[in-house]
């Protein structure tokens, strides 16, 4: 194989990878199906209500991912375009952004933590318990 060959080769599997995301993204049309945040009937979902132009939001965006890679197969992760789905927006009482909200057994939950995977996973499994929870 060319040298050549060998690099197109080689960044193509780099960019493949690059755009596989472990986040769900969840919008209008999916996200009662994809969560079934009124049952709990598809597990746990951490999902963040974020805007595209937020730099918080930004800057969460790597976290979310690991968060996403980390608890594959435990607790679903997912994202809400609040400027493409306002209606999710009013429907969630979002007020700012980022907002992450965490989905169990039809109730939601608020998460008030620092923004670190470790914190999102405790939260996610037993933290959310101490907190208050309001039906989806």
């Amino acid at each position: 194989m060319s040298p050549l060959s060998l690099f197109l080769l080689a960044a193509s599997m780099v960019f493949s990878l690059a755009g596989a995301s472990d986040v769900v993204t969840l919008t209008t049309a999916n996200f009662d199906e994809q969560t079934q945040a009124s049952t709990g009937d598809n597990g746990s979902w951490l999902v963040e209500f974020y805007a595209p132009w937020c730099g918080h939001c930004k800057r969460l965006q790597p976290i979310w991912e690991e968060l996403a890679t980390e608890t594959k197969g435990a607790v679903n992760v997912g994202k809400v375009d609040v400027t493409e789905n306002r209606d999710l927006g009013t429907r969630f009482d979002i007020k700012g952004f980022p907002t992450i909200k965490f989905f169990n057994g039809g109730l939601v939950f608020d998460y008030k933590g620092s923004r670190s995977v470790a914190d999102f996973k405790k939260f996610a499994t037993e933290g959310y318990a101490s907190a208050e929870g309001k039906r989806a």
